[in-house]
This record gives C-alpha cells, structure tokens and sequence, in this order.
C-alpha cells in the first residue's frame, strides 16, 4: 500500500508542469494575434522549463522507488527526500509560469 501511495504522488508532482503548461495555452488562445511572438516565448519558455522538471522528477521517483525497494527500513525517509527534491526542481517551472504571466500580460 505504501508503494501506491508514492506511485501516485510522485505521478501527480510529476504532472504539474504539464498543468502549468496548459494554463499559458489557455492565456496564448485567448490574446490577439498581434501578441503572437510574447505567446511564442511564453510558450517555449514554460515548455522547456516543463519537459526538464518532468525529467528531473520522474528521475526522482525512479530513483526512490529504487532506493525503497532496496532499503525498506528507510522508506519515510527516502519519501521525505524525494518530497523535498521534487519541490526544489519545481520550483523551476512555476518561476517559468510567472515569467509567462509577465510576458504575456
């Protein structure tokens, strides 16, 4: 049970750069065109920032899971590093959504 339980939190942190990324489209579909080349740079900005969170998290997960299985006596812990890592990485795309949000608004 507890494998599940990090399987999906480390699938839901994972997945919010994706998130982050679809909140700027929504922002780029709904501007004029003539702003089209600060939507461009928003949107790569927020993209890139995007793929490399979700790398360097899902190398994250897929290194705790690792440690986990080889070290079960220190799962809490590992649990709370991987926590601590993912934020850390994080926090790159969310500074690249409020880049985005200044660039486009």
């Amino acid at each position: 049970m507890f494998f599940l339980t990090v399987t999906i939190l480390g699938i839901a942190l994972v997945e919010s750069a994706a998130i982050y990324g679809l909140i700027i489209a929504v922002q780029i579909i709904s501007t004029p065109t003539i702003l089209g080349v600060m939507g461009l740079g928003a949107g790569l900005g927020v993209g890139f920032a995007g793929i490399g969170a979700g790398v360097g998290e899902g190398y994250m997960v897929s290194g705790a899971f690792e440690a986990m299985y080889r070290n079960p006596a220190y799962k809490s812990k590992i649990l709370t590093y991987m926590i601590l890592g993912i934020a850390l990485v994080e926090s790159a795309a969310i500074y690249s959504l409020l880049v985005a949000f200044n660039i486009l608004f």
